[in-house]
């Protein structure tokens, strides 16, 4: 059947000569794999609109049972060149795009998240200096659509609340912090400092974009955050896969 949604294009790969593979998020269907005939020739009208990142409508063949559908038109909605233009904006939108792509399963409808990804992408083009605590926005926020659940507020083990705490850790596993007396005994979290556990607290009742005050000079601090809700999240979405762009966001 012939069908037309908004989607998202999360990555692309060449497929023959002059066709591609792309993995679209689309609002209707959720995430799909389509092939874009004669995309690489020349003359192909579609070239500059399936771009990684674009916000596009899109007209597809789709065929129910069958894992690849076919691309008969599309157009812009909204352009994201923008994201493409500077090494920072790349990299946070690709961790972006590649986290959606392992953690959403093929055809599994889910309007919030499509809204989640066209926001997230919309606050990297139009806000420089944002990118890391936009990424940082964009983990906690699908942490919560998920439904895994993450409690920052109080200690999983023994529910003392955490504010004021010098020592705080992140276990992974059980879904939450601890406090130092805790870990004593458990000795497996990752230890998070002050500024990475404020940033989570912040961050966590945030209900629009990225708040001004947060953006500082802690990229260490940041990036470290960054792996630690990237291994949370693989952890529970039980993917098998290695995230190529936890190392490119990595600060050396």
């Amino acid at each position: 059947m012939i069908v037309k949604t908004h989607a998202i294009v999360l990555r692309t790969r060449n497929l023959r000569e002059t066709s591609k593979f792309l993995t679209l998020y689309t609002e209707s269907f959720g995430k799909l794999t389509v092939v874009a005939k004669g995309v690489r020739q020349i003359k192909s009208r579609l070239a500059g609109i399936l771009e990684p990142f674009n916000i596009i409508s899109v007209v597809l063949y789709k065929k129910e049972n069958r894992d690849v559908h076919y691309i008969s038109s599309a157009e812009i909605v909204e352009p994201m060149w923008r994201l493409t233009t500077n090494f920072d904006a790349l990299t946070t939108t690709f961790a972006v795009a590649e986290l959606t792509d392992v953690t959403m399963h093929g055809e599994e409808k889910n309007p919030l998240m499509f809204t989640l990804l066209a926001d997230t992408f919309r606050q990297l083009a139009l806000h420089e200096n944002t990118y890391p605590m936009t990424f940082l926005l964009f983990q906690l926020r699908l942490i919560t659509l998920l439904g895994y659940g993450l409690d920052i507020a109080s200690c999983i083990i023994c529910g003392k609340k955490l504010a004021g705490e010098s020592n705080v850790y992140f276990h992974i596993p059980e879904g939450g912090l601890s406090c130092g007396e805790c870990e004593m005994r458990l000795e497996k979290g990752t230890k998070l400092s002050s500024f990475a556990y404020q940033c989570l607290i912040t961050l966590k009742n945030v209900s629009g974009d990225v708040p001004d005050p947060l953006i500082g000079e802690n990229e260490r601090e940041i990036a470290e955050l960054h792996g630690v809700l990237n291994a949370y999240i693989i952890h529970h979405s039980q993917s098998k896969r290695v995230l190529r762009s936890g190392a490119m966001m990595c600060v050396s």
